[in-house]
């Protein structure tokens, strides 16, 4: 019998019930004993890269979709043929920007598996009070647009109209993508030219930031978790998050709560399902994976109360099933309009400095200054100005 090794990232109880118990009927029928790893997003990377370098990897690897080129450059990974592909139903049936962050040098180095779609969540009877038609709102995509929405919220109630993380947190340049995209923005270009200082990108980013004075002042210093809690406990308009969001909103709430689109491209980020270049038994390996993105597989996961969602939208009816159809539509529109970062070796490097960046702008802006574009400005313009040490631009390194 083929021993499989499969790591994967540790959702909760729920999660690996489900995975363990979809996986039990294929180790019976395939002669295959499944034996699975369970890391977390915060030692994740440093796992699997310790286990790689000493050439110890598990046979099947979750890996975040902005791994798979360093991960390649390592030559960890073993590519996908084309017969494979179509075997787990061919590149249609999964994400196109999942595929894209999977494609390196013409070959294929990952299978999408599980997606995470950043999301406006919000109040319905809050925008009600304020006079909002709610239709419009679900799909505003000039930020203009919406931070006026946001200053109607802010006019009714005694809710928050607003609430975001605002401390340094690896969610906050997910968030703030939407916004830089609106403006016709990067952050880098695929060949290593930094962009987020400068013109429409600094524009986003600006508008994303002006959008924290709508917290009150002093702005509350929230970590991710606390900014979750306070809109699903009822004392917020509007936040944005992934789509756990849904699932942890108390039971009165969520009957209120409505799913929109920030204002331009939503964040697609996931997961992708790799093999080890070097795995014992790579037929064994890819027959697991196969496992794992069967649409039953991924609906058993899925279901799982705050589990990310599948990366094959034609699940999407069956998972939500008792969902609204308005709110399936916000899901399955936010799939094919998003939009994920740049397939750039060095991405790593650059995500981590600027949520530190972003962290240390929240404190700035905590006690509402008024020099606060001043701020910002400043903060982007010395962040880019040191990652340009590192990542020089593409004609100094042809130089």
């Amino acid at each position: 019998m083929a021993v499989v090794e499969c790591a994967v990232i540790d959702r909760g109880e729920a999660f690996r019930k489900a995975l363990e118990r979809s996986m039990e009927t294929f180790g019976r029928r395939g002669h295959v004993e499944v034996r699975f790893t369970y890391l977390t997003w915060s030692n994740a990377w440093y796992e699997l890269v310790e286990r790689i370098v000493h050439r110890a990897a598990p046979d099947v690897m979750e890996i975040g979709s902005t791994w798979a080129l360093t991960f390649r450059a390592m030559e960890a990974l073993r590519p996908f043929t084309s017969a494979e592909i179509r075997a787990i139903g061919g590149l249609d049936r999964y994400l196109l920007p999942l595929w894209q962050a999977a494609r390196i040098d013409e070959a294929i180095w990952g299978v999408p598996w599980l997606a995470d779609l950043r999301l406006v969540f919000y109040r319905k009877d809050a925008l009600e009070k304020a006079g909002i038609e709610e239709r419009s709102f679900r799909f505003l995509k000039d930020p203009t647009d919406f931070e006026g929405a946001l200053h109607s919220l802010a006019r009714v109630g005694d809710l928050l109209p607003w609430v975001v993380p605002t401390q340094a947190e690896r969610n906050t340049i997910h968030h703030i993508a939407s916004w830089v995209w609106s403006y016709g923005g990067s952050f880098v270009s695929p060949d290593g030219e930094l962009h987020f200082a400068e013109g429409p990108s600094m524009q986003g980013i600006l508008a994303y930031f002006r959008l924290g004075l709508l917290m009150g002042c002093p702005i509350p210093l929230l970590s991710a978790v606390e900014a979750d809690q306070v809109f699903w406990q009822g004392r917020a308009a509007a936040t944005i998050g992934g789509w756990w969001l849904w699932h942890y909103a108390e039971e009165a709430l969520r009957a209120r709560i409505g799913l929109a689109l920030p204002p331009g491209p939503p964040f697609l980020g996931g997961s992708l399902l790799v093999v080890w270049q070097e795995s014992r038994s790579p037929e064994a390996a890819f027959a697991v994976l196969g496992s794992l993105v069967r649409p039953e597989t991924m609906l058993a996961l899925c279901r799982a109360p705050g589990m990310p969602l599948p990366a094959q939208p034609d699940l999407l009816p069956d998972l939500f099933s008792t969902m609204p159809e308005s709110e399936v539509e916000v899901l399955r529109t936010g799939f094919y309009y998003a939009n994920s970062f740049p397939n750039f070796s060095l991405w790593g490097i650059l995500e981590d400095r600027l949520n530190r960046v972003f962290g240390q702008i929240w404190r700035d802006l905590l006690p509402c200054p008024e020099n606060a574009e001043e701020i910002i400005r400043g903060h982007l313009r010395n962040a880019q100005a040191a990652l340009s040490r590192i990542i020089p631009r593409p004609n100094a390194r042809a130089g």
